[in-house]
């Protein structure tokens, strides 16, 4: 799906995948070639599965065998809480209070009372949060022990990309991720010192190709990726995952 944020439209991506077509029928664009032809983004993303898929295809192979990866499983997925007033967001999570994990969009300011709220709506799910940039560094430490208060396990970019270097100079009291802090390999290693886990999406970092070599990457830096199973160990911060 384009990225409005990123300045992508629904026609620019056709169209960059379109001047792309010719090279993609002769041979001469492969997915090892591919980064070099066009920038991560939507369009590179659809040639990358789509030459993977083929790939696979051609040779009578699963994916993830033609990668060398271990097969998928099934994890737990977050139910997303929309933003909102607190009482709007603890009537929705009461909604959705059985399930295991969810997902709540924070906006800045009321975020200790939206928090609370919902946590008092369901008191036996596993809260992650998305702040999406809305923190700013002078109430950073404020928010982030509210969270931690509410027994949230992870806080999704809680401050501006490109701002976020508060995160390097306090004390966290729960797992941070970064997302629009981070884009593909390049842009790990500033990372370290800020962030405990990374979230690796498809469409910003170009495609399962570079996706993968950022995942390995972000492991070796000892940066998690937050895939959420309830069969996992418990992390420091408590929170499971699978890789």
């Amino acid at each position: 799906m384009p990225c409005e944020r990123c300045g992508e439209t629904i026609e620019g991506v056709i169209e960059a995948i379109e001047q792309l077509a010719p090279g993609v029928e002769t041979g001469m664009i492969t997915r090892r070639n591919l980064a070099s032809a066009l920038p991560a983004g939507a369009a590179r993303n659809a040639l990358d599965c789509a030459l993977l898929d083929l790939e696979a295809k051609s040779a009578v192979q699963r994916v993830w065998n033609l990668l060398g990866r271990p097969a998928p499983q099934a994890c737990t997925t977050a139910y997303t809480i929309s933003l909102g007033t607190p009482e709007a967001m603890a009537a929705a999570t009461a909604k959705a209070a059985h399930r295991p994990l969810l997902k709540i969009k924070l906006g800045g300011d009321g975020d200790g009372a939206r928090i609370a709220a919902v946590r008092n709506a369901a008191p036996e799910s596993e809260l992650i949060v998305d702040a999406n940039e809305a923190w700013m560094p002078d109430n950073l430490e404020q928010r982030l022990a509210e969270c931690a208060d509410a027994g949230v396990t992870l806080v999704e970019q809680p401050l501006p990309a490109g701002r976020d270097e508060a995160l390097a100079r306090i004390r966290r009291p729960l797992a941070v991720c970064a997302d629009e802090s981070v884009h593909d390999r390049s842009s790990l290693a500033g990372l370290r010192e800020r962030y405990d886990a990374v979230n690796i999406k498809l469409d910003k970092s170009g495609g399962l190709t570079e996706a993968l070599a950022m995942a390995d990457a972000a492991q070796a830096l000892g940066l998690d990726i937050p895939v959420i199973s309830p069969d996992a160990p418990l992390d420091q911060f408590g929170v499971r995952r699978v890789w």
